[in-house]
């Protein structure tokens, strides 16, 4: 990889995770957190592996036409909601994907039968407002106690006044 710490990506795919998958010009796999597949990103490279980087999004040079501005004012800073710059049949049919490869790639099962197997997502609910639980993390400094949400990468606790995910009740 080159000795820049921020390249010029073309985002292909969602990963399973949080995060969507982009290649060097070397062939490198990125995992790139914020992004969307389609689009072209200025993408800050945070650890460099042997086999493997995973960086962040610093700035969308060609948007996806899936590309949406998140509902979540928190988006980008809690880990809650980590594909939520993604418009949701884009989501639907990138999990879709991940069980399919998911069959073939572990499971052995033949690229057809997977696809053959795996029905498209149906969502039970609205795309909001659907959770009934919330995993809060903790911190402590100064004799202070901080309650929120994970930052993603685990990068410490941020204070959300609301959370758009949560069922109301």
């Amino acid at each position: 990889m080159p000795d820049k710490t921020t390249l010029e990506l073309s985002v292909e795919r969602m990963s399973y995770g949080p995060d969507a998958i982009a290649h060097t010009p070397e062939g490198k796999t990125v995992f790139v957190r914020g992004g969307v597949p389609g689009d072209v990103a200025l993408v800050s490279i945070d650890s460099d592996g042997s086999s493997f980087s995973k960086g962040h999004v610093v700035d969308v040079i060609d948007a996806s036409a899936d590309r949406v501005m998140p509902r979540c004012p928190y988006a980008s800073l809690c880990g809650g909601c980590p594909w939520a710059q993604m418009a949701y049949p884009t989501q639907a049919a990138a999990k879709r994907a991940g069980v399919i490869d998911a069959l073939t790639r572990i499971g052995h099962f033949p690229a057809e039968e997977s696809e053959r197997l795996v029905a498209a997502c149906i969502s039970p609910s609205a795309p909001w407002g659907y959770r009934n639980k919330v995993e809060l993390a903790f911190s402590t400094s100064r004799r202070e106690a901080r309650g929120g949400n994970a930052c993603p990468g685990g990068a410490g606790v941020v204070k959300v006044s609301s959370c758009m995910l949560l069922d109301k009740a």
